[in-house]
């Protein structure tokens, strides 16, 4: 039986094993999911091609992660939610909208898991691949992750590995019940389902009814970006007064990062005595960004502000004094935690999914009740009014991240797990 994977010591430098492996995901852009392509593909490790869903802006990020672009093969790949938007847009109306779904996406969809089949097994047959690995985001994901299990099935690839990187969708969800067929055939088929998180591992396995001998966990990797400006630099960049204590949330600004909760923890914080003394940075976009700014405004909240993008975003995590991700939901292993207690930073964060296998409550960070105004007030307070226990979880958080989420241990992990894999 394959165990979870946690492995230790130096990075080799050789490759793990010999055997060719193809390398598939599919995704709207070359974001966190695709954290771990970039780490296998520039371990230069293993005899590997990669094939993807060909995007503008996915080739972009794919150029900037990994500049050299051997073995890597873009495929025209259909995809539903895509046609639906390019016939229909975003209709404003949600009646006109829902009614849209209803009635053209399952049929898209299986239109596009049946003809995505033929470009990847077509790919697929020109070389004698031991095993292909699969990189989704969560579980269903992205269609053609089904469509890759039965081409693989059909070329006669005798290894399947699948990576699930968030919580698996039960038959609860809307069109999942569409579905069911097509995870039992995945079920059968993959050789190993790799989580990111043990959340994620339990969860998968009660959705798809496998064995937990089926399902391996090897936490992502993470290959920091050091930082190459001082705190001093970076506040002043920002007019900050160095005697600031800088809480930053680095996120897309989405309602399931919970970025409201914080600002609103900062409200009373702004009450208290420590007013002034404390100040909140957001450094990210997305949908309810302007709702957010219309909610300072509108209550007048002080020492909040926004943060845009940097060259290194490495050198404001440094630069603050504890980070922040007030997560309500949707999340699995989050790469930014990750990140910051690579840079030897605190996190306060929640209790979701994965999130409590990264921080360990009091002691390499802390945690709180998702959605939590009370709980975060009183965990930025806690860092604030304790330096020398924050400076005690600074170094805690490095040594868990070197001991967990370093990209030569995820590597190592992978080579072995695929080492395995094909020696049977």
């Amino acid at each position: 039986m394959v165990e979870d994977y946690k492995v230790t010591g130096d990075e080799d430098t050789g490759k793990i094993l010999n055997n060719k492996i193809l390398l598939y995901s599919d995704c709207i852009f070359y974001g966190g999911c695709e954290n771990m392509v970039t780490i296998l593909m520039n371990s230069k490790r293993f005899d590997m091609d990669f094939i993807y869903r060909q995007t503008d802006i996915y080739d972009k990020g794919l150029h900037e992660q990994v500049p050299s672009r051997n073995n890597v093969y873009p495929l025209k790949i259909k995809d539903s939610m895509t046609i639906i938007s390019n016939l229909f847009g975003t209709p404003r109306n949600r009646f006109i909208r829902n009614f849209i779904w209803i009635l053209f996406y399952l049929p898209l969809r299986f239109y596009c898991i049946t003809s995505n089949i033929r470009p990847i097994y077509k790919f697929m047959k020109k070389n004698n691949y031991d095993l292909i690995h699969i990189n989704n985001g969560g579980y269903p994901g992205a269609e053609s992750a089904y469509s890759a299990v039965i081409a693989a099935k059909m070329a006669g690839i005798p290894n399947i590995t699948y990576m699930v990187n968030n919580q698996a969708l039960g038959y609860d969800r809307a069109f999942r019940f569409a579905d069911f067929l097509l995870d039992k055939f995945t079920a059968r088929a993959v050789t190993k389902f790799i989580t990111a998180s043990k959340s994620a591992k339990k969860i998968l396995c009660d959705v798809l009814k496998i064995p937990a001998g089926q399902v391996v966990n090897i936490y992502n990797g993470i290959k920091i970006n050091e930082p190459d400006e001082d705190r001093k630099t970076v506040f002043d960049t920002l007019g900050l007064d160095e005697s600031v204590f800088l809480v930053t949330i680095v996120a897309n600004i989405e309602t399931r990062k919970g970025i409201l909760f914080a600002i609103q923890a900062i409200e009373r914080i702004n009450k208290s005595a420590n007013s002034g003394k404390i100040k909140l940075a957001i450094r990210g976009e997305g949908p309810i960004r302007p709702e957010i700014e219309a909610y300072l405004n509108t209550n007048e909240v002080k020492n909040v502000f926004f943060v845009d993008r940097q060259r290194n975003i490495s050198n404001l995590m440094v630069a603050s004094d504890v980070l922040l991700l007030p997560s309500i939901g949707n999340e699995d292993l989050p790469n930014v935690i990750s990140e910051g207690m690579g840079l030897g930073k605190v996190f306060i964060s929640t209790t979701v999914a994965g999130i409590p296998e990264q921080i360990i409550d009091k002691e390499t960070g802390l945690i709180c009740q998702p959605g939590s105004v009370d709980e975060i007030e009183e965990a930025i307070l806690f860092c604030y009014n304790n330096p020398e226990k924050l400076k005690e979880m600074e170094i805690k958080s490095k040594e868990k991240f070197l001991s967990d989420f370093e990209s030569r241990i995820a590597v190592r992990g992978y080579g072995e797990l695929f080492k395995q894999l094909t020696s049977e």
